[in-house]
């Protein structure tokens, strides 16, 4: 289920900027962070998720920053190498 749902957080997210972009005075320039868990970056489509999610959002994809953790980055079969 992680996949489907960080899609969903993901276009939540967008919308909620752009929701705070028109009813806030100076948010004009607002961003947003959105965290990725380590099966999304796995999931071959998810470049085209995100793609499609900033162009049905409208929103400048500058506005969002994708925040990947050391720990979804991290192979656990390098680290059993000698």
């Amino acid at each position: 289920m992680i996949v489907p749902i960080g899609e969903w957080v993901l276009r939540q997210a967008l919308e909620q900027v752009n929701q705070w972009r028109t009813e806030i005075d100076d948010a004009e320039d607002l961003s947003i962070s959105v965290n990725l868990s380590a099966l999304q970056l796995q999931n071959p489509g998810f470049v085209g998720v995100v793609a499609d999610a900033l162009s049905a959002s409208g929103l400048d994809p500058a506005a969002l920053h994708l925040e990947i953790t050391a720990s979804s980055t991290f192979n656990p079969v390098a680290s059993k190498l000698p």
